[in-house]
């Protein structure tokens, strides 16, 4: 799945944090059809929720850029890092240290009412650029 063809729901808006840890929410769409079958309702990624200092909702893939590994939120210094290979990624995104070419991709919001939507993109891994697979 390249992009998802329009923003997703993923959380509701009083649900993202003002501080502390991000909100860490599953992305679920619809895959589409292929020669097997449909993809209803899947697990296509995850994004990290939260605000900025001007409470607008910033939305993170959870993907590391480097090689897509997981990346976890380090609540001690407020952080992201990536288990495997030790990439580490300041609270906006933009990489801190280790062998990520960028910061973590960042996914568009929308606020619907009182919901948060993200329109997901999976980007190449271990490129400097944002190029969607």
């Amino acid at each position: 799945m390249r992009a998802a063809r329009g923003p997703i729901d993923v959380a509701a808006v009083a649900d993202v944090p003002a501080s502390g840890a991000p909100l860490k929410v599953p992305i679920v769409a619809s895959t589409g059809r292929d020669g097997w079958g449909r993809g209803d309702e899947v697990v296509v990624g995850a994004a990290y929720l939260a605000r900025r200092g001007d409470g607008e909702i910033l939305a993170l893939s959870s993907a590391c850029p480097h090689l897509g590994c997981s990346i976890d939120y380090e609540a001690t210094d407020d952080t992201f890092r990536c288990p495997c290979h030790k990439s580490v990624f300041e609270r906006s995104g933009d990489k801190r240290d280790g062998p990520s070419k960028r910061g973590l991709d960042p996914f568009e919001v929308e606020i619907d009412g009182d919901r948060v939507k993200v329109r997901f993109v999976r980007y190449r891994p271990d490129i400097a650029g944002r190029e969607p697979v």
